[in-house]
């Protein structure tokens, strides 16, 4: 039988034996690395989830987080608005309306004129009752978003937030100015 024998002449034997032994060794030492990390992130979340103290108890991990519901925030009554409005006479509300200009207002009053816009409402109402059933002292109101319709001759009650003059043009061409009032809260006392 022929036996096989090694050719010490050849080079290319031994490197390849030496070859095949850093590339086993290079795979065994990246083999390695890879447990080693396994293992030290296995013992970092064992060591975060053990209790730290006597009798200490793992923390739940939280679940989701539940949004409150927002509590509705009350709208003031007429009552409540009337209480807090200051009573100005008209007179004191008209020489000094700059600086009368953000306060709240209460009035009582009979509505003369009234012009609608999708349930906005621009009035002209007399604030100081006369004799014989007949209102003086007119006031410009803004009413946005009325629940209600607001006719003339209507007796009104409102609290409102002085804006200081505003200044229209008569059907006889002159001007006139007068206080000037968005409503905050209005109540109709009789039709």
């Amino acid at each position: 039988m022929d036996k096989l024998v090694e050719n010490p002449e050849n080079p290319n034997d031994e490197e390849d034996k030496q070859g095949q032994t850093g590339c086993g060794k290079a795979f065994l030492f990246l083999l390695g690395i890879l447990l080693a990390l396994f293992l030290i992130r296995g013992a970092a979340v064992v060591l975060n989830s053990a209790p730290t103290g006597a009798g200490a108890r793992p923390t739940p991990t939280p679940g989701p987080t539940r949004t409150p519901t927002p509590t509705p925030i009350p709208t003031p009554t007429f009552k409540e608005w009337k209480e807090s409005a200051e009573e100005i006479p008209y007179r004191t509300l008209f020489r000094y309306a700059e600086q009368n200009a953000g306060k709240l207002v209460h009035y009582r009053g009979e509505v003369i004129q009234v012009l609608e816009d999708d349930g906005d409402f621009q009035l002209r109402v007399n604030v100081t009752p006369g004799d014989y059933g007949f209102w003086d002292d007119t006031v410009f109101l803004r009413y946005n978003d009325a629940p209600v319709r607001i006719l003339e001759d209507d007796i009104i009650a409102f609290v409102g937030r002085m804006n200081g003059t505003v200044t229209y043009e008569t059907v006889m061409g002159g001007t006139v100015t007068i206080p000037d009032i968005t409503v905050v809260s209005l109540i109709i006392e009789s039709e």
